[in-house]
């Protein structure tokens, strides 16, 4: 019996390898484009304290006290602890918070106005959803945005 001996088609490989080749230049260009891209942010004093605010007030209503705290003013930080203002949040029972609409005198300050849904006690009766008006004052530092707490 004769043993059969493999022929390699060298045009076959080569046309393989060029293949393999362009997926692998593929795959880098997207691994490359993909670390280029940055996450959209607004530009204006407007867009950037009303996205702030929102983001603010999500982490509160999360729950994510030590994440919220970081959005306050420097000044702000320094006049209560982690702690407390967790635990001043904890007590305001936040259900709900839109932003209505800021005002900007310059690039530097905005004031935002919040429309908001707080779950307070009532005595005899329970927890009640009430809506509220809130304000509040965002201001630039170190090229972002951040709460005056008052």
């Amino acid at each position: 019996m004769k043993a059969k001996t493999a022929m390699i088609n060298w045009a076959y490989v080569k046309k393989a390898e060029s293949y393999l080749t362009l997926l692998v230049a593929m795959f880098a260009f997207l691994l490359v484009s993909g670390c280029a891209t940055t996450v959209s942010t607004p530009t204006d004093a407007k867009s950037r304290a009303e996205a702030r605010s929102a983001e603010y007030w999500q982490k509160i209503i999360a729950g994510e006290f030590a994440s919220a705290y970081a959005l306050l003013t420097p000044t702000s930080r320094e006049a209560i602890t982690p702690e407390i203002f967790a635990q001043q949040m904890r007590g305001m029972r936040v259900k709900t918070a839109k932003v209505a609409k800021a005002i900007c005198a310059d690039q530097s300050a905005c004031n935002v106005e919040l429309q908001m849904e707080v779950e307070i006690r009532v005595a005899r009766v329970g927890f009640r959803v009430v809506p509220l008006s809130h304000q509040e004052v965002w201001t630039l530092s170190n090229g972002e945005m951040f709460l005056i707490r008052k």
